[in-house]
């Protein structure tokens, strides 16, 4: 793509909370927006994606997805171990922190703050795009998702330190 478009590439993608010192030996000047969220509804959301993922992408039907719920668990914990330890290598005009619930509740505030700490120009430039996509998804609203109390237990205990460190406590 780069070599077509000279314009930054943007990629949301999860996994690569996991990879921030790779990306950023791979593209030293490259700026990260990390968006923490309510652990329980990341962890609810993460299971519908697996399953979703099974469902359309596998190979062959999955019968029996017990083995799931600690698999989220687990790599949700190494991926956050890793970013983590390695958020510390960013400078102040590489990353932007927030929590989907301030984005949500004012994602035009949020969006200019995130151009300007991260040093991405003239945010007059996307301000009109922006209102115009702002009124087309004002009435989304995202799922529900519930979960049992031994669940919620083990993502307390397992996830602690996701908890504590973007103050969900």
């Amino acid at each position: 793509l780069t070599f077509q478009d000279n314009r930054r590439i943007v990629i949301k993608s999860p996994a690569h909370t996991a990879r921030v010192r790779t990306l950023l030996e791979m593209f030293p000047d490259a700026k990260f927006i990390h968006i923490s969220r309510d652990p329980y509804a990341l962890f609810r959301s993460t299971l519908g994606l697996w399953r979703s993922l099974n469902a359309e992408e596998g190979l062959q039907a999955v019968r029996d997805d017990k083995w799931l719920e600690e698999f989220v668990i687990d790599s949700l914990r190494r991926m956050y171990d890793a970013y983590l330890e390695d958020r510390s290598l960013l400078p102040a005009n590489q990353l932007v922190e927030l929590s989907y619930e301030e984005l949500v509740e004012d994602p035009k505030s949020q969006l200019r703050s995130i151009y300007e700490r991260l040093e991405l120009g003239d945010f007059a430039r996307v301000e009109s795009a922006l209102d115009d996509h702002l009124a087309d998804v004002k009435n989304y609203r995202t799922n529900r998702h519930s979960i049992d109390d031994e669940s919620s237990e083990r993502i307390r205990r397992e996830w602690a330190r996701y908890f504590e460190e973007f103050g969900y406590v």
